[in-house]
This record gives C-alpha cells, sequence and structure tokens, in this order.
C-alpha cells in the first residue's frame, strides 16, 4: 500500500508498506528514505535524524554531507565524494554525495511501485529507482539512461545508513579482504592499502575484528571496500567469484540482509562509524553501512583514473537492483 506517511518536520513524506515492512520517504529531500522498519521486529534500520530548518540549503550546489545531514538512505551518482568534473575541468567540481540527496524530486505511485526520477545537475542522464515490497522484502530497481552525445563515467554507491548495535555483526559472504581508504581510532594499515577481512593483525600487535560493532562513543571509523578484484577472479557474465550477498545481524538475533546485482556493482562499501566521524569540533555519529557500489573509489575521478568507472555510451540503458530482507529474531531462513 502506498498512502501519505508521517510529517518530517513540515516537509510531507510518502508511505510504502505492507502488514511486513514499512518504508517511509521525502521528496523534498531527494526521496530520501528515512524509515525502513521491520514490524515483526519492532526494529527500526535506518539512523534517524532531524528534518532541516531550511530544506533548500540542502539543495544548494556547495552543499556538504555532513553529521548533521547523515541519516536515512540516499543514492549517490555520479561521485561520491567532491571532484573536479571529468567531463568539463572549467565547471563547478562535483557535488558532495552526488546529484540527488536533498533535493526536490519527482516520487509517484505506480501501482504498488514508488518511483523517484532525477535528472543530472548538468550532465544529461536520467536515474530512476523503484521501491516495492514483497513480503518481507525491500527491492529497489534502478536505470540509468544518458541522454547525452558522449559516454559518461559513472559511479553510484547506494547510501543507507544503518542503525546498528554494539556486538551487531557485518557478514559479506565471500569476502576475504578490503581496501581501506579511511581509518580514524583503529591502529590498521596502511591507508591506504588491503588487509584481511574479519580479522587483521594491527599495527600495535593485537588482531583487530573489523566485522563487530563497536562500543557507542568508541570514537572509531574505518572506510572499507570489498570488491571482485580482491577475490583473484571474477566472471563479468555469470559474477562467478562475487556473490553480492551481505547482512547485518544485531545482538538479539534480528537481520537485515541485502543482495544485489555484482555486474554492474562488483564492489561492496563499508563504512563503521562508531564515534569517530565527523571530526570535531562537530558531534560524532553512529552509523553504519553496506553499500553496493560501481567502484571502490571514494569520487569518480579517481574511479577514471583507475579504470573502474562505469562507462554508460549514448543513448545507453543501464539496469540493476538491490533487495533488503528484513528478518526478526529467531525466524528461520526460508
Amino acid at each position: 500500500m502506498i498512502g501519505p506517511g508521517p510529517a518530517f518536520g513540515s516537509l510531507q513524506t510518502i508511505a510504502l508498506d505492507n502488514d511486513r515492512v514499512k518504508v517511509v520517504v521525502v521528496p523534498t529531500l531527494g526521496a530520501r528514505v528515512i524509515s525502513l522498519s521491520d514490524r515483526f521486529a519492532a526494529r527500526e534500520w535506518l539512523v534517524a535524524g532531524e528534518p532541516p530548518a531550511d530544506a533548500s540549503a540542502w539543495a544548494r550546489h556547495d552543499a556538504v554531507f555532513d553529521g548533521d545531514v547523515a541519516f536515512g538512505w540516499d543514492e549517490c551518482l555520479p561521485t561520491v565524494g567532491p571532484c573536479a568534473d571529468p567531463l568539463d575541468p572549467a565547471a563547478p567540481p562535483l557535488r558532495d554525495h552526488g546529484d540527488q540527496w536533498g533535493r526536490p524530486t519527482e516520487v509517484t505511485a505506480q501501482g504498488e511501485v514508488l518511483v523517484a526520477t532525477w535528472s543530472g545537475d548538468g550532465w544529461p542522464y536520467r536515474f530512476i529507482r523503484r521501491l516495492r515490497l514483497d513480503g518481507p522484502r525491500l527491492v529497489a530497481e534502478y536505470e540509468l539512461e544518458n541522454h547525452g552525445e558522449r559516454e559518461l563515467p559513472i559511479l553510484w554507491s547506494m547510501h543507507p545508513l544503518l542503525a546498528l548495535e554494539p556486538g551487531a555483526h557485518v557478514d559479506v559472504e565471500g569476502l576475504a579482504s578490503v581496501r581501506v581508504t579511511q581509518a580514524v581510532g583503529v591502529p590498521i594499515g596502511p591507508v591506504p592499502g588491503h588487509v584481511a577481512w574479519p580479522e587483521t593483525p594491527g599495527t600495535d600487535g593485537p588482531m583487530i575484528a573489523l566485522d563487530v560493532v563497536r562500543e557507542r562513543g568508541a570514537g572509531t571509523a574505518l572506510k572499507l571496500y570489498g570488491g571482485w578484484e580482491l577475490y583473484g577472479s571474477w566472471d563479468s557474465v555469470s559474477g562467478e567469484g562475487l556473490p553480492g550477498v551481505a547482512a547485518v545481524r544485531q545482538p538479539d538475533g534480528s537481520a537485515l540482509e541485502l543482495t544485489w546485482y555484482a555486474p554492474i556493482a562488483p564492489n561492496l562499501g563499508l563504512w563503521l562509524d562508531d564515534g569517530g566521524w565527523p571530526p570535531a569540533p562537530a558531534t560524532p555519529r553512529t552509523q553504519h553501512a553496506l553499500e553496493p557500489t560501481t567502484s571502490p573509489d571514494d569520487d569518480v575521478a579517481a574511479a577514471i583514473a583507475n579504470g573502474r568507472a562505469l562507462m554508460v555510451a549514448p543513448a545507453e540503458r543501464v539496469a540493476w537492483s538491490a533487495t533488503f530482507r528484513v528478518r526478526a529474531p529467531g525466524e528461520p531462513r526460508t
């Protein structure tokens, strides 16, 4: 069922729900998902936040994705980190965390599907996300079309910030090592560099469990990437060697499982923030994320330089999907 959702400050929302899962979207804030809840587990899976005092400030090209903004679930495209525009060096830099977040967005109900549609900020593309529920599953279907006359280099990352408790575990099927791009308060090295997963030797000696959520206020933050180039081989047709399967499991046994289409998004970003970001004097946050992505790079300029950007030809349409599955404590796998 799709209908009006609870007010978010002065902003209207749209709710997509069934007897198991409820999802709340804010069209004014870039079709941000501010709630993904499991009725059986009485569990909210997304980090909560406050509505902006001035929503127009979030829409600015120079808006920064800082601690006050960081909650819920957005889409990052065509970059995550800000960088020079690779199509036009004289143009303004690409926007921090991409074009979509924080901007009024067309969101429509098409039957039982909630459809968000974005256009590029200076780039000729159309990006669509379709959300639908299937029992305990939330399916996100994506479509990207190049409406221009030249190839577009794209970096896409799903950006759901999850509300996990100390002792929660992060599982990534088949993952044996990760690329570290940021480490705060964790004696790990080198940065950037590759380390073993789920445990790795610390630079001070003891083993460090990377897959366990630390105590609140631990003062740590890690940005990691896992993906096909770390497995040793990958078949771009079958996806063999990269299952595209991950999960987070709370101490009470409730779980949020994620599957995605690895041939388009052959990497997974892992954001593990237990009070290490943002830096002082801002208030530290507690948030964690599973982020399927097209490239293990923090911005599209780096993805291009490393030969890992998703290249979309003129008139080409690219489609992929990702699915969340909620699981209550003690609920059997089916």
